[in-house]
């Protein structure tokens, strides 16, 4: 355990506490001669004595440098310059505490390294509505792309943990706890395992659906495509059951049949 000497115990539990963040896990004697902080997990001690910085400092890997960074500026906290990608594919940023200790944050740099050109292609997929909603703002919060996040999160799923317990994740702490109230905020009440539970929204095919507007054949087709809006009939048709047509058959069957257009109404788009 990374153990300094500090001459002022309590200024130094304080200063840690106060303007870098850390937490108090422990405070031993009266009055304290030593004590243990953490900072997301991370313990550092402290024990009373001659202070002596000169020849080390102290490395924490973090979620998010840039935040830290920004954070340290607004405290009175010597910050000796801005977040910096290193050739270790790590960028960093050090500070100095009371004491003299310098203390050094980095965070992986998952940009570093050789570009790799690609090509894109587009894949037929759809996803649960509130699931997606959920994807398209955590990408947003990652500044990213959904295809972009896509890539990272399969790639990631792809790696084995050791020992085959199971598989990486590319988000943070900080992202995981950001997905949590993203999940909150869409409605998805159901738990990891529940794709295997989904079940398909059954199709209708217009042309199988006569002048009158009754449906000739309640044949389920397969939902292809993208962007395809999401219909609901009215119980003229079958009540419990929902039809997803392209948005051009849509707008084409309205002008055809402008009188039978309030029978169905445009709930979603897929």
């Amino acid at each position: 355990m990374p153990t300094l000497c500090v001459p002022d115990l309590p200024a130094t539990v304080d200063f840690y506490k106060e303007h870098l963040g850390f937490e108090v896990e422990f405070l031993w004697g009266d009055p304290p001669a030593h004590a243990g902080m953490c900072l997301d997990g991370v313990s550092i001690h402290f024990s009373r004595g001659k202070a002596g910085p000169d020849g080390f400092w102290l490395y924490f890997v973090v979620d998010d440098v840039d935040s830290l960074h920004a954070y340290y500026t607004t405290t009175d906290v010597e910050v000796l310059g801005e977040p910096v990608a290193q050739p270790w594919e790590m960028r960093e940023f050090e500070v100095k505490d009371l004491n003299g200790y310098l203390l050094r944050f980095g965070q992986s740099d998952s940009t570093a390294g050789e570009k790799l050109k690609i090509e894109r292609v587009p894949v037929d997929a759809r996803i649960e509505r509130r699931l997606a909603a959920v994807m398209e703002d955590v990408a947003a919060h990652k500044g990213m792309s959904v295809s972009e996040m896509l890539e990272e999160t399969l790639l990631h799923t792809f790696e084995a943990l050791p020992n085959y317990s199971g598989a990486a994740s590319p988000h943070t702490r900080k992202t995981m706890r950001h997905i949590e109230d993203l999940k909150k905020k869409h409605g998805i009440d159901y738990d990891t395992h529940a794709s295997y539970r989904f079940t398909r929204t059954r199709a209708i095919d217009l042309r199988k659906i006569s002048r009158s507007g009754q449906v000739r054949s309640a044949a389920a087709l397969p939902c292809r495509g993208a962007k395809r809006p999401h219909l609901s009939f009215s119980p003229r048709f079958e009540p419990d059951m929902q039809f997803r047509i392209p948005a051009v058959t849509h707008q084409l069957y309205a002008r055809l049949f402008p009188g039978r257009c309030n029978q169905y109404m445009l709930d979603e788009v897929c």
